[in-house]
């Protein structure tokens, strides 16, 4: 009878503690996204609105900007995701055409 208890509070305590309680470190929403500078260039170049330029001096132009909740503010910076649309054209030609699949500021 005693070696019974004894094995059963054995495992139990080996149960209880192999338990863990830590919380995984909550992820942002754009992990790994990469910095860029929002730009207004409506009205500066013909058939271009917002731009994102990023930190080697090139541009990109998002298709689908409006589909997300960020306030537009020209020199805003912001961290974004995105996939390059070769399919896509464009008539202000200041960069690659892509679409964002995160973005936060």
């Amino acid at each position: 009878m005693m070696n019974k208890l004894f094995f059963i509070a054995c495992l139990l305590f080996v149960l209880f503690s192999s338990c863990k309680d830590d919380e995984p470190t909550p992820m942002t929403a754009c992990e790994g996204a990469e910095e860029m500078i929002l730009e207004d260039l409506t009205g500066l170049l013909d058939g271009c609105g917002w731009v994102l330029n990023r930190a080697d001096g090139t541009r990109l132009e998002p298709l689908n900007l409006g589909d997300f909740e960020i306030i537009l503010e020209n020199n805003k910076a912001v961290k974004v995701l995105f996939d390059l649309d070769p399919n896509a054209a464009s008539i202000c030609l200041v960069g690659n055409i892509v679409q964002i699949t995160c973005i936060e500021e």
